[in-house]
């Protein structure tokens, strides 16, 4: 019986999480009637933004030159500081970019989905994550980057006398989940 509690209350975590992408979920329906298939692209891109903020100083922005040119491009990176940068300024412009990209998706694709035939909708909020999900593959390459931890890590041990170590991070993201959601009932 303990290591099924144990397993339960070590799930926290993972159920936290997906709460708050259910939570990006919800509040974009709300706001524009169309189902986000990109909620998650939108949550990658901006992972390894931060990721890339944190070990290169760099800014890779949500697309990709199209220009042929070695004369004219579009940027697509901006060096703010060679040896990476710290948690929070990183995290505030991981932010930023995700804000962007929310505000990209709203004007460019789901606004103009709204009186949309239902597979008009679901077809463009695919082409976007498949958009996210190309743009993420050639700006960041093919390594899948461990960020380094944001919330406190270990464990607690012997967690409630039930015998095993449950993470930190599980109960941490379980109240953020909590205190967000609360937030925006």
């Amino acid at each position: 019986m303990e290591t099924a509690i144990g397993i339960t209350l070590g799930g926290l975590g993972f159920g936290g999480f997906f709460a708050l992408l259910a939570v990006g979920l919800v509040i974009v329906f709300r706001g524009s009637g169309v189902i986000n298939f990109a909620q998650g692209a939108i949550a990658m891109f901006t992972a390894y933004e931060f990721h890339s903020l944190r070990k290169k100083g760099t800014v890779q922005l949500p697309w990709v030159d199209p220009l042929p040119t070695k004369q004219l491009n579009l940027p697509v990176r901006l060096t703010i500081r060679a040896e990476g940068l710290g948690l929070w300024p990183s995290f505030v412009l991981a932010l930023l970019v995700a804000l962007l990209l929310g505000l990209l998706a709203h004007f460019l694709v789901f606004r103009l989905l709204r009186d949309a035939a239902p597979l008009g909708r679901v077809i463009g909020s695919l082409g976007l994550m498949l958009y996210l999900q190309g743009v993420a593959l050639k700006n960041f390459g093919t390594d899948s980057p461990q960020p380094e931890r944001v919330l406190p890590g270990g464990f607690y041990k012997n967690f409630l006398g039930l015998g095993c170590d449950l993470p930190r991070e599980s109960f941490w993201l379980a109240a953020l989940a909590i205190v967000l959601g609360g937030a925006l009932w």
